[in-house]
């Protein structure tokens, strides 16, 4: 069923017709809500009630609505929801982040988020264009070409002649095709970004076991483990207690005071104390280092790792992918953005992200773009 016809009918007077519109537009509101109330409600499970209050709300006056495009209804969502979210806060935080109407201009914009809400891989296709200048018409798999030929040269040592033979075949790039992707600004940051991000499972897995990170089925093995709550020790030497720390910081995102709250024995010293542990560990001051290494390279006229877009890129996936709350989404990119010469600060987070101002760029973006 298409999405105007569903709205026309949600605003029809006829109940029986209305709730089976609505029925079928929820998931479309729920995801949008999930992406745009993130930032003002960091943690998972507010964010989870108050998308249930916003939709039951817009639900029951659904007879004060009136259909005018789906511009005007994705603002009508996005304040409903707003408006939700910043009940929630404290009288102080809310007077200053609450505004009532969202300006006409801005209605196209949160359109444009919706449907890229709607839709994580343009989501992600968005972002690395408008951050990592990724041109829009590459193909994928040339994409995954430029970046391993610059992860055999900058990273490994590789030479071009090489790069050359190991990508061959019938479409085997000549030497002057490959210096020409070293170069681009579009695929150093593509590598920089690939080696800096670590999605929850694979952090997880490398923290875990270090010398020789767990397979994915090993960690489901683990955490099925953790969540039996065993005695004594894990395979790796850590005591389950501190396996279970470190799973349900790394992989869920959780903070110390919930971790400490859902073990119900574990103390918040004890949780810390390993949380502390393991940051010490964490593998972005390393990849970061090794990134300078490769591209103080003659190949490399520019800063890569100096580049705004590039942490931008960052912090919008831990966010948008990983659901990270900011300090955790801080200690994944501080270490690395000062190695870079960007220093990545919590003020510059909230910025980011408690504005809203990454999913706004994101979305005037594509909204520009026609993505």
């Amino acid at each position: 069923m298409n999405e105007f016809v569903d709205l026309e009918r949600f605003a029809d007077g006829n109940q029986s017709v209305a709730e089976e519109a609505f029925s079928r537009m929820k998931p479309g509101i729920e995801r949008f809500l999930r992406s745009y109330l993130s930032a003002i409600l960091p943690l998972k499970e507010d964010l989870e009630d108050v998308i249930v209050q916003a939709i039951s709300k817009i639900w029951l006056r659904r007879s004060s609505f009136t259909y005018q495009g789906m511009a005007q209804w994705w603002s009508y969502v996005g304040i409903t929801g707003r408006r939700c979210a910043l009940s929630k806060l404290e009288d102080s935080i809310a007077n200053e982040l609450m505004a009532d109407e969202i300006p006409v201009d801005e209605w196209p914009i949160l359109e444009a988020l919706a449907q890229l809400s709607i839709d994580r891989r343009r989501l992600y296709e968005a972002a690395d264009q408008l951050w990592l200048s990724l041109e829009p018409s590459m193909a994928p798999n040339e994409r995954k070409r430029r970046l391993l030929a610059a992860q055999m040269v900058y990273l490994h040592g590789v030479s071009t002649k090489d790069v050359a033979n190991l990508l061959g075949g019938q479409t085997c790039p000549s030497r002057k095709q490959i210096d020409a992707w070293l170069e681009s600004e579009s695929t150093l940051l593509d590598l920089a970004y690939h080696t800096l991000f670590w999605e929850n499972s694979s952090l997880t897995a490398y923290l875990l076991r270090p010398n020789s990170p767990l397979t994915q089925t090993e960690l489901e093995t683990w955490v099925s483990q953790v969540e039996c709550r065993p005695a004594g020790f894990a395979p790796n030497g850590m005591s389950w207690d501190e396996v279970g720390v470190i799973v349900w910081r790394y992989l869920f995102g959780m903070g110390s005071d919930k971790i400490a709250l859902r073990s119900r024995t574990l103390s918040l010293e004890f949780v810390e104390e390993v949380i502390a542990r393991t940051e010490s560990q964490l593998p972005y001051a390393e990849s970061a280092a090794r990134l300078c290494h490769g591209f103080s390279s003659p190949w490399v006229r520019s800063k890569p790792l100096a580049n705004p877009g590039l942490w931008k890129r960052l912090v919008f996936q831990y966010w948008a992918q990983c659901e990270l709350p900011h300090r955790q989404i801080l200690h994944r990119t501080k270490a690395a953005s000062e190695i870079g010469g960007k220093p990545i600060t919590e003020g510059m987070l909230n910025v980011w992200l408690s504005n809203g101002r990454l999913f706004a760029q994101l979305a005037r973006y594509a909204q520009e773009t026609g993505l």
